[in-house]
């Protein structure tokens, strides 16, 4: 055998172990994708259940909840502030949803149902919708835009989405 078709063989099959490794890492960066976009959809999934959690569980933050979303200027002070946190803190997970969507770490059929939800509160319920015209600016532009054409788009319902227990205008 002379050197010049050691040298071709062993050219062959360097190059089919490079075809091998890159069809490994390949493998290796689909899974890695899958994993990560579970994991946020999971994350995004809890912060949800969490926020829905504390208000099942806590009957003073629900009535506040409750009351604000129809009459948000029927608040006290306290009360208009911790409205304003959880919200604040419910739609926080919107907007960050909202950009992991838009980089493709969260499937369309999540973000569908996401995407649905957002705007139902504060287009619909009077309460909700005064806070989101104080606070919004601490939402990305982005997020605040695409709401608020989403908001732009609905139609108008007769039926308005249930807040804490019952569904019905809260009384004072």
């Amino acid at each position: 055998m002379n050197w010049d078709a050691i040298i071709g063989i062993a050219e062959i099959v360097g190059a089919i172990v490079v075809v091998v490794s890159l069809g490994y890492v390949a493998v290796q960066i689909r899974q890695n994708t899958r994993a990560t976009r579970y994991q946020t959809t999971h994350n995004l999934i809890s912060a949800n259940s969490d926020a829905n959690y504390l208000l099942a569980s806590e009957s003073e933050l629900a009535a506040i909840i409750h009351k604000g979303a129809y009459e948000f200027g029927s608040l006290s002070d306290e009360e208009k502030m911790r409205f304003s946190t959880w919200f604040f803190a419910y739609y926080n997970h919107f907007d960050f949803a909202y950009h992991q969507f838009k980089n493709g770490q969260i499937e369309e059929a999540m973000w569908r149902k996401m995407a649905y939800e957002m705007p139902l509160y504060v287009n619909s319920l009077p309460g909700v919708k005064e806070w989101w015209s104080r606070d919004k600016a601490r939402f990305s532009q982005e997020f605040v835009a695409y709401l608020e054409d989403r908001m732009s788009k609905m139609e108008p319902s007769s039926e308005l989405p249930t807040i804490g227990m019952t569904g019905q205008k809260a009384t004072t």
